[in-house]
Parts: structure tokens; C-alpha cells; sequence
């Protein structure tokens, strides 16, 4: 019995190895096999990266011959290409020549854009028939170069009114600039000046690829670039991308809409509120609207913060009494003249709801609301100076200021007939002079002319008048 026990066992045994055994037709074929094509990563090819390589790899055909030639195939939509041969299970081919090979062989591919492409490898074997390995498709991010914003115009025309001041439209669109790698851009849109080559900011920081505002805000922008009222002109736009390693940034095209702005009424004065008085805009110093400069107002102020302790004093424009229609200056930039000096300068261009800081001190404040900016000059003191005065070598008169009228007063002795200036701080950065007939304060402007008889004068400048005024009275 156990000699018959044993060998039904080993009957088992054999019987189980018999069912196990793969089917000798498939272990020993020689029937030739197509490569099979290993999958493959995205590709990133940027500037940094140009010079690494592509490598792609599969496995080597079976049963086709010796000295076999691999073609590594790209299709896309709908077109096939050889991107490369290879007599080896492996191809590699720097980023750069790969990333030119495939823009050779398609043509409709974007440049600089992402896209997903199929690969399979192709063998001839020795019955002159091809064999093809599977298909993968593989995303390529080929951002090599930068590229800059498309801008485009939603609306080809406008008129703004100030009836619907309130309403928001959408008047401008970009396409997706293209920087560094997998950076954040973010972009700053500019209108260009009609009658020179600065532009100013509308707004910056923008992440979005299109821009709305109110018709209010476009047409302060398109009145402040200098473009008349009532009068349709092709407004200039354009945008700069912007990303952390590009501050320069990337600039679009301009883009032109033909906009008719509407005529901006001004308030007679604007408040001054702010750390120098308790801010409280209705007893705060006014600076008077220019009765010959559209938007522009002028005025001579003392901004000292009421605190001992502090060094700089911030405040605010109100176009009311009363908060409500406040505004400050969103880029302020602080300086002193002359070169090296000691006397504070201020200026801005983009309105905006922020508090202006500045340092302590008496100042000269202009501002236009049409061309929306700021210029403030400390003043410390006045002096005349010029041909009618003496000569233009130092200030031969200063000036003594009366806080209640605003008016700087002098005794100035007039040898002869001619030219003459009031500057400031015995400094050419600031000076009174004439433009267009008016008393101005900005450099490079004509001087003043003195045309009455020789003799000693009481000369007054009323800085409580916009534009301010000049008035000599002679003296006994």
C-alpha cells in the first residue's frame, strides 16, 4: 500500500508541473517582435535648460536581423515626421536640436507655447516589413524665448459722459506674456501722453488679462494724457509684463481706441487735511483752482505735523469740506535740491486714495488734476535776483511772508528796466518767472520783466491767488 501511496504522488506532481508550463509556441517564437517604447517625462525646454539632452529608450526589436536602423516618430495633428534614427534601443539629441527638429517637421506648431505630442518607434526588419512599437505622448513645455503681450481693444470706439461717470467697462484685453519659467507675472497698464513720449500708469499689479474701469476714471486718464474734451482722438494704450527675474519687463504693442472724453468740472478749491491740523478737512488750509490753467491749483502751505516728536506729516487733497472725495498720490517720490542739498522736493503722478508723506516743512504745493500730478518745493526763504535788481550773481532783496494774507513782501531797489526772477532758497531749482503771459513757478520758465520808471518798490507776491500775482508799488 505505501509503494502505491508514492506513486500516486508523484503522479500529482507531474500532473501539476504539466498544467504550469507556458505554451512552447509562445517561449521559443522567432517570429520577429516590434520594440516596445518606454515611457517618457515631460520635457521643459527653456533658455536654462537648452543645452540638456532628450533621451528616449525602448526595446531592441526580436527576430528582424542584425544591424537594425530605429526611427524615432513624432505625430501631430494628424502628420507624422521622423525626428530621428538610431541603430541602438536608445536616442538622445540636445533640447535645442530636438526643440528644432520638431518645429522643422510641424508648422503649425505655437512658438514659445505647450503642447502634447505622440512618439512610437519604427523598425524595417529583414522581411522588408515595418514594425511599430506603441504610442506615447509626452507634453512639451516649450518656452525658450519670452514673449510679450498681444493688447487688444474690446471697443473700437467711445464717448464718455458724465451722466453714466459711474458705469464700468471692459475696454482692454492681452494675451499671456511668456517669461521665466514658472514665474508669476503680473502687468501694469500705461496710456501714452498725446503731445510727447511718456505715458502714465493707470494701474499696476494687474493678474488678470483684461482691464475694466469706470468712465470716470478712463476719461480723467485720457484728459490727464493730454487729449482734448469733446474731441474724438485715438487714445494709445499698451502693457508691460513684468516677473521677478524681468523687472524691465516685457512691452505689448500699442493698442488705439477712439475716445471722446467729456469736459471735467473742477472744484474752486481743494482742501489740504491732514497730520498738521488734526485731520479735519473743514479747517484745513485751501489751495485755490488756477483761473488760467485748466485742473491746476497753487498755494503755499505749512506742513509740520502737530506731534513734536515727528519728523514728517501726512495728508490728504479733499475736493469737499468733508471727507468723501478725498485723494492722495500713489507713487510719491521724495528728493532735495540743489544737488547735495538740504531743501525737500516732492512729486507724483498716479492719483490714488493713499495718504502723501512727506517731511516736515513749508512748501510750495501744485497740483493738476487734469494731468494728475504733484510738485511741492520746501521754501525757506525769497529772494530778487537779475538784471533789473542789481545783477544775477546772488539775490540783492529777500522777502518776508505774512501768514494770514499769504503774501511775501519786499523792498526791492529796481536800478533799471528788465529782466528779473524771485527764486527760491537762493537756488536756481525753483524760481518765479512768466509763461504764457502769467506768474509761474517752474524751471526753465521766462523771467519776470520790469518795465516802470527805475526806483524803490514794494513788491508783493500774493501766493493766495492761482496763479499767483505780482504787484510793485513804488515808494516815496
Amino acid at each position: 500500500m505505501k509503494y502505491i501511496k508514492y506513486l500516486l504522488s508523484i503522479a500529482m506532481m507531474v500532473a501539476t508541473m504539466v498544467s504550469c508550463e507556458v505554451d512552447p509556441a509562445d517561449t521559443f517564437s522567432t517570429d520577429p517582435a516590434a520594440p516596445v517604447l518606454n515611457s517618457h517625462s515631460d520635457i521643459l525646454i527653456t533658455d536654462a535648460t537648452i543645452p540638456e539632452s532628450v533621451t528616449f529608450t525602448w526595446t531592441e526589436a526580436g527576430y528582424m536581423g542584425e544591424n537594425l536602423t530605429y526611427k524615432l516618430n513624432a505625430q501631430y495633428d494628424g502628420t507624422d515626421g521622423v525626428v530621428t534614427t538610431s541603430g541602438s534601443n536608445s536616442c538622445s539629441m540636445t533640447k535645442s536640436a530636438f526643440k528644432a527638429k520638431l518645429y522643422e517637421l510641424f508648422t503649425g506648431l505655437s512658438v514659445n507655447d505647450s503642447f502634447s505630442m505622440t512618439f512610437y518607434v519604427s523598425v524595417i526588419g529583414e522581411d522588408d516589413v515595418t514594425y511599430t512599437s506603441n504610442s506615447i505622448i509626452v507634453k512639451i513645455y516649450a518656452n525658450g524665448d519670452f514673449v510679450a503681450p498681444v493688447l487688444t481693444p474690446v471697443l473700437s470706439d467711445i464717448t464718455l459722459t458724465d451722466e453714466n461717470a459711474d458705469s464700468t467697462m471692459n475696454i482692454l484685453t492681452w494675451t499671456a506674456a511668456r517669461m521665466t519659467y514658472n514665474e508669476a507675472v503680473t502687468y501694469s497698464l500705461y496710456i501714452l501722453n498725446k503731445d510727447s513720449e511718456d505715458k502714465s500708469l493707470i494701474e499696476g499689479d494687474l493678474t488678470e488679462n483684461s482691464y475694466s474701469m469706470n468712465q470716470q476714471s478712463l476719461n480723467d486718464a485720457v484728459v490727464s494724457a493730454g487729449y482734448e474734451d469733446g474731441i474724438s482722438e485715438a487714445v494709445s494704450f499698451e502693457v508691460i509684463a513684468i516677473d521677478e527675474s524681468s523687472e524691465s519687463g516685457l512691452t505689448s504693442n500699442i493698442a488705439g481706441i477712439n475716445i471722446t472724453p467729456y469736459k471735467v468740472v473742477y472744484p474752486d478749491v481743494l482742501y489740504l487735511p491732514g497730520s498738521h491740523q488734526g485731520w479735519d478737512p473743514a479747517s484745513a488750509p485751501s489751495i485755490n483752482l488756477s483761473s488760467k490753467v485748466d485742473g491746476q491749483y497753487e498755494t503755499m502751505v505749512n506742513i509740520v505735523n502737530t506731534d513734536a516728536t515727528a519728523t514728517t506729516c501726512s495728508f490728504k487733497f479733499c475736493e469737499e469740506s468733508g471727507w468723501g472725495s478725498d485723494f492722495g498720490f500713489a507713487d510719491v517720490i521724495l528728493g532735495i535740491f540743489p544737488d547735495g542739498g538740504i531743501y525737500n522736493m516732492v512729486t507724483g503722478s498716479t492719483i490714488s486714495g493713499d495718504n502723501i508723506e512727506v517731511p516736515n516743512g513749508f512748501y510750495n504745493v501744485k497740483i493738476s488734476k487734469k494731468d494728475g500730478t504733484l510738485k511741492m518745493y520746501e521754501i525757506v526763504s525769497l529772494g530778487a535776483i537779475g538784471t533789473a535788481v542789481g545783477g544775477w550773481d546772488k539775490d540783492y532783496s529777500t522777502f518776508t511772508y505774512d501768514a494770514d494774507s499769504k503774501i511775501w513782501t519786499a523792498t526791492i531797489a529796481f536800478t533799471e528796466q528788465g529782466d528779473w526772477k524771485i527764486r527760491a532758497n537762493s537756488d536756481w531749482t525753483f524760481a518765479f518767472g512768466i509763461e504764457d503771459g502769467v506768474v509761474s513757478s517752474q524751471g526753465g520758465i521766462g523771467n519776470l520783466s520790469f518795465s516802470l520808471d527805475p526806483g524803490t518798490y514794494t513788491v508783493e507776491l500774493n501766493v493766495d491767488t492761482c496763479p499767483y500775482t505780482i504787484t510793485y508799488t513804488l515808494l516815496p
